[in-house]
C-alpha cells in the first residue's frame, strides 16, 4: 500500500470537522491558479445540473416524498432538550 493511499485511508476515519480541516488546508496548499480553474469547473457542473432541472431532465423527487423520508429521518433522531 502507497504512503498516499495509507493516509487516505487513516483520513477518512477522522470526524467530518477534522476532515473539513484537512481539506481546506490542501486546498489552500494548492496555487491560486489551480485553485480557480478547480472552482470554474465545479460553477460549471452546478449549472449544468440547475440547467438540466430547468429543462425537466432531471431526475426529481416531489415535495411529498421529500417531506415524508424527512419526517420519517427526523423520526429516528433524538434531540437534545432545553433544560
Amino acid at each position: 500500500m502507497t504512503d498516499a493511499r495509507k493516509l487516505l485511508q487513516d483520513a477518512l476515519k477522522l470526524s467530518e470537522e477534522e476532515r473539513i480541516a484537512i481539506a481546506d488546508a490542501l486546498m489552500q496548499s494548492i496555487d491560486l491558479k489551480t485553485r480557480q480553474r478547480l472552482e470554474a469547473a465545479r460553477r460549471s457542473k452546478v449549472m449544468e445540473r440547475i440547467q438540466k432541472v430547468v429543462d425537466g431532465e432531471a431526475d426529481a423527487e416531489t415535495f411529498d416524498a421529500v417531506r415524508k423520508v424527512t419526517r420519517d429521518t427526523l423520526v429516528d433522531i433524538e434531540f437534545p432538550r432545553k433544560p
